[in-house]
């Protein structure tokens, strides 16, 4: 039986295989821009 962190891993990579470079850039791009939203927000509450 597949976990369902191996499964999300496997997706992932598939994904990131169909992916042109700009999507890939784009992704990141997003992905690093709400990690920092996050800590900001965090960084209030403190």
């Amino acid at each position: 039986m597949v976990t369902k962190s191996e499964a999300g891993r496997k997706g992932a990579q598939v994904r990131n295989e169909r992916m042109t470079p700009e999507q890939k850039s784009e992704s990141a791009r997003k992905a690093a821009l709400a990690r920092h939203a996050k800590s900001k927000e965090q960084e209030q509450e403190h």
